[in-house]
């Protein structure tokens, strides 16, 4: 088991070692002799683990999903403008009778 310790200390020392090298991995092996496949295996065994964000899989409906967020202040972009050159917007559906209203005064 000791022996086990040791080995993994070795490559450790041999990881850091390449990492300050500035050498590529293929450079750093031939040099030390080291096969590439192994020394690939070590220093992925040291390296620290990434978390990854796995989204939950749901069944397809062949739609995708748009969150949309909500605001305080929705900007409006439906707006008229007439021949005469007026441009009517804020045009939203708690309004319309008024809009008509006031297409009828321009007629």
């Amino acid at each position: 088991m000791k022996h086990q310790k040791e080995n993994l200390e070795s490559w450790k020392d041999l990881i850091d070692a390449w990492t300050v090298s500035g050498q590529s991995q293929t450079a750093f092996c031939k040099q030390k002799n080291i096969k590439l496949d192994l020394f690939g295996y070590y220093k992925k065994k040291f390296q620290s683990p990434k978390k990854e964000v796995v989204a939950k899989k749901q069944p397809s409906s062949g739609f995708s999903q748009v969150a949309v967020p909500k605001s305080a202040n929705p900007v409006t972009t439906l707006q008229m403008t007439f021949p005469c050159g007026i441009v009517l917007s804020g045009i939203q559906p708690n309004n319309l009778m008024t809009v008509s209203l006031l297409m009828e005064v321009m007629k």
